[in-house]
């Protein structure tokens, strides 16, 4: 549903014993509309995204946050190139990236995976941590802090292990092993077939992540509330909980009555929740949107 939608199932809600319409037509591309300039729903409508704001809040009060998985990440590595032809370093140019083969041989390939450049040696430098900004396998951009973290097995050089411990630095955005050192192995190859899988918690979001690329509010009425992970079916309640704030002082037993619907579903609510329950230290940070 968008913003808008909500809004006007809203006020369909609080002005039900008219014959008015509402529609989202009527209330303007830039909140232009009759209904932001018409007496009678300009004040609901002024008040009205901090209540759908407050019941997001809630729906996460009672649902807590999910957990997703963060699948095959590599260890923290960096790499130099030199061109053995004319023994410089080399940079990879754009669409440019590093092929390594099951015998050790590296290539330069172009988007495409033709090889650009054959003659070159790689020194690779490893660190005993996971990155958030790991090149080819970026953290999702709703990551929020990590809840468990499992080494994935690799039939020819690597042991499963399950629920290692670690450390996630808040003022880094790393994950670091200390029980034991995966940077200190003999193999650039055992070293590069480390993956590891990464249980989080999803970044809570609300009205106010939506922003433009100054990073300033960019919220319209035509703005998809699906796009911070709001169920359908929380989304078509969230009326009852507008009107509940804001028709108190106009009928308060029906305003009651309507937040107390909205509450009495949620605490009902199935909550299909995936978790993976971690049982080593850590330290995590709630990111701000």
């Amino acid at each position: 549903m968008t913003l808008g939608e909500i809004k006007v199932q809203a006020l369909r809600l609080m002005f039900a014993d008219t014959d008015v319409n509402f529609t989202t037509t009527e209330l303007g591309e830039q909140k232009n509309g009759v209904l932001y300039t018409n007496s009678n729903t300009s004040e609901k409508l002024t008040k009205m995204e901090a209540s759908i704001s407050r019941a997001i809040d809630m729906y996460y009060q009672y649902n807590k946050e999910q957990t997703k998985i963060w699948d095959s990440v590599p260890l923290h590595y960096t790499f130099v190139i030199t061109d053995n032809t004319t023994n410089s370093t080399y940079t990879l140019q754009t669409g440019e990236s590093l092929s390594r083969d099951t015998y050790g041989v590296h290539t330069v390939v172009d988007s495409n995976g033709a090889v650009v450049k054959s003659d070159i040696s790689v020194v690779y430098t490893f660190y005993n941590y996971l990155s958030t900004t790991t090149v080819g396998n970026l953290k999702p951009t709703d990551f929020a802090f990590p809840t468990r973290v499992d080494l994935l097995r690799d039939k020819d050089y690597v042991n499963p292990i399950e629920n290692i411990t670690y450390y996630y630095d808040e003022l880094t955005d790393l994950i670091n092993f200390y029980d034991q050192d995966y940077a200190a192995y003999d193999s650039d190859t055992v070293k590069l077939a480390l993956k590891f899988r990464v249980y989080y918690k999803v970044d809570i979001k609300n009205l106010d992540s939506f922003v433009n690329e100054q990073g300033q509010p960019n919220l319209t009425d035509a703005s998809e509330i699906n796009d911070i992970n709001i169920p359908i079916e929380v989304q078509r309640m969230i009326p009852y909980f507008v009107k509940g704030e804001l028709y108190e002082e106009d009928e308060p037993d029906l305003a009651r009555a309507a937040k107390q619907e909205f509450i009495a579903f949620m605490a009902q609510r199935p909550r299909k929740l995936f978790t993976k329950v971690q049982t080593k230290v850590k330290s995590y940070k709630r990111s701000e949107e």
